[in-house]
């Protein structure tokens, strides 16, 4: 803590999709310490590394349970928290797609209704309108009649894994402060101070060369401290404050149901082989539970793609990879950027292919 620096604490959604009919800071405002309470309406931008998807705080509506919803900036962080019970949401809840195969389905629930809108970042990414899809990518090799014509046995098998949460020690924070001349400081426990700048300077039309990120210690990381979450938050708070230092941090609740964490995925796997363990032929989906906006799920979609067979080297070849949205938190890389997910399912699958032909 620094002499005269203000804390933020953040209003989190207490629905995991509805619209925002209403938001009311009068109360939070007059609260004792409090000198700012910021909404989506005062930063009506779209953040995100590969699709523009995200509000730093939300617009119009609520994608997930603990989206960041209003912001109070006060004195102190007990004055910032008591604010923070003095905003009034009223919301319209909406249905919620809480799963991969919600998201799918013929006619689903659509968690980004402009998904033809938003502004792509990053080439060859390929967002489908109208569906919960954020990229989808497709390895064809081989023939597959071939490959199936030439196998003796055939396994199948479907996988399921949660999303999950990195955990580190120290949870996630973020202190900035905007000087007069738009020069922004910002010290952060964060694993890519270079994309720290790259975002800011691109949601707010800063200079890269007057954003200046330091990381004194990042706590534990693992992946989660990758993404551009709180940085942005603690910029918008020191705007709103007229370029003061301001704190935020995370408590361990928030950080389980705030800030990104590690994808879900699932897969489904059919395997044929000759009688002799030589695999013939493989189709593959993999979906990757994205959660309620892209980050950077869409290249985790393609890294489990280019790899899908694994270490084997198969002749005849399906592979779907999907990055789909759901009413879940949003993701972020956990070790191995999706490896460790399909290496699993492709491990098990190996157990059974040799379990079916009783061979090591």
């Amino acid at each position: 803590n620094i002499p005269g620096i203000l804390h933020a604490k953040i209003l989190t959604s207490t629905y995991s999709h509805a619209r925002i009919k209403n938001i009311d800071t009068s109360h939070a405002l007059a609260s004792p310490g409090v000198r700012a309470v910021v909404t989506g309406i005062n930063y009506p931008v779209l953040c995100g590394i590969i699709i523009r998807d995200m509000p730093p705080l939300a617009m119009n509506k609520v994608r997930y349970y603990g989206e960041p919803v209003a912001m109070v900036v006060a004195d102190s962080e007990k004055e910032a928290m008591s604010g923070v019970t003095k905003i009034k949401v009223e919301y319209e809840p909406l249905p919620v797609v809480n799963s991969i195969g919600e998201a799918l389905k013929e006619n689903p629930v659509l968690i980004h209704e402009d998904l033809d809108k938003y502004q792509i970042i990053t080439d060859n990414i390929f967002p489908e309108p109208s569906t919960n899809i954020s990229h989808r990518v497709k390895i064809r090799k081989g023939d597959m009649k071939k490959g199936w014509d030439e196998s003796r046995v055939i396994i199948e098998g479907s996988f399921y894994l949660p999303q999950s949460d990195h955990m580190a020690m120290e949870t996630r924070n973020s202190r900035a402060k905007v000087f007069k001349d738009n020069t922004v400081k910002i010290s952060s426990a964060t694993q890519a101070p270079y994309t720290v700048k790259e975002m800011l300077s691109q949601d707010f039309g800063l200079d890269t060369g007057k954003i200046n990120v330091e990381v004194p210690l990042v706590g534990g990381a693992f992946g989660g401290k990758a993404a551009v979450h709180l940085e942005t938050l603690s910029y918008i708070a020191s705007k709103a404050t007229g370029g003061r230092e301001v704190k935020i941090v995370n408590t361990r609740e928030e950080d389980f149901m705030t800030s990104p964490c590690g994808i879900g995925f699932e897969a489904k796997i059919k395997l044929g082989a000759s009688s002799d363990g030589k695999i013939k032929a493989a189709e593959i989906i993999y979906m990757l539970d994205g959660g309620a906006y892209a980050d950077i799920c869409p290249r985790m979609a393609k890294a489990a793609a280019v790899d899908c067979t694994g270490p084997y080297n198969i002749e005849n070849l399906i592979c779907d990879s999907l990055s789909v949205y759901t009413n879940h938190p949003f993701v972020t890389s956990l070790r191995g950027f999706a490896h460790t997910s399909y290496t699993f399912c492709i491990e098990r699958m190996m157990d059974k292919l040799a379990d079916k032909l009783n061979i090591d």
